[in-house]
């Protein structure tokens, strides 16, 4: 599969994906996008950075991504099924804060990474979210010199993003808006989406930092994009069967001009959950940013 230049509207804007251990050796083409992260990286109960398991998904992605000129990465954390108290108790000092960052950088430099996001889901408190700010400054001086982009999960609206301080912009390089998972409503809604984005700016983020969420799943009901095509083709151009939500194609469309017209970037929870061509989410997002799609996958 081939994917075309981004156009000038997001060509200096994140492209962001994720390419999770589970998902095997087995990546399609990742041409089109500017960084794609592993996950996950662990904070253990010493507060230092654990990489479990098979690390053979990691050498996939990090072949693929180098292959199309991408930045390979790693995320930090995760939902966790809601347990961040590892990576909470590591930021609570300032030796905790600094232990922690010495160990990601040190993961970086071993495993050849030149990008990484931190995905806390959730500080739950202003302190919290002051020792977040610290940490990041931790992380931006350990990582000082080097050619790495530093990355951070927010949440997209609600009280867990009120309390990430303006302050964590300074330290950052991609801001990844998880615009899903929304309670009350379709999960991913294109209102959701919008007021999500407005939501960051109008809080001062740079658009140049945004890159705003996409699912390639559904919810109540979780299924990949790539099931529910397979399930019925139809899914791929409609968001609901009146049961579950997701984003079907011309919400995707829709979706990539709004960040295009506010200069923003994107990111794609996650890579492996796509469907084939023609029905393929990126597909469709780099149709839509570049110059076009040809090939196969």
């Amino acid at each position: 599969m081939a994917l075309c230049c981004l156009s000038e509207s997001l060509a200096a804007q994140h492209m962001v994906s994720y390419w999770p251990q589970y998902r095997g050796v087995e990546l399609p083409a990742v041409t089109g996008f500017t960084h794609l992260l592993y996950a996950f990286g662990e904070v253990d109960d010493t507060g230092g950075l654990l990489l479990s398991g098979d690390l053979s998904a990691l050498l996939a992605m990090k072949t693929a991504a180098r292959a199309s000129g991408v930045r390979p990465g790693l995320l930090v954390g995760g939902w966790n099924n809601g347990d961040d108290r590892t990576i909470t108790a590591a930021m609570t000092s300032p030796a905790g804060r600094e232990k922690l960052a010495r160990s990601i950088a040190a993961v970086l430099l071993e495993h050849q990474l030149s990008a990484v996001e931190i995905d806390w889901e959730y500080p739950d408190s202003s302190e919290e979210g002051k020792q977040l700010v610290f940490f990041l400054a931790e992380l931006k001086r350990q990582l000082h010199a080097r050619d790495i982009s530093i990355g951070l999960s927010v949440p997209a609206l609600g009280v867990h993003a009120d309390i990430i301080p303006n302050a964590v912009f300074e330290h950052i390089d991609v801001l990844s808006v998880m615009a899903y998972d929304n309670v009350g409503g379709p999960h991913a809604g294109r209102d959701f989406f919008s007021d999500s984005l407005h939501y960051w700016l109008k809080r001062g983020a740079r658009p140049s930092i945004i890159a705003m969420g996409l699912p390639a799943y559904s919810r109540p009901s979780p299924q990949t994009f790539s099931a529910l095509v397979e399930e019925n083709p139809l899914n791929a151009w409609r968001d609901t069967d009146g049961k579950s939500h997701w984003n079907g194609l011309p919400t995707i469309r829709w979706k990539v001009e709004k960040a295009r017209s506010y200069g923003v970037g994107l990111m794609l929870w996650e890579l492996g959950q796509d469907a084939e061509p023609p029905r393929s989410i990126v597909m469709e997002m780099m149709k839509e940013v570049g110059d076009g799609f040809s090939g196969e996958r």
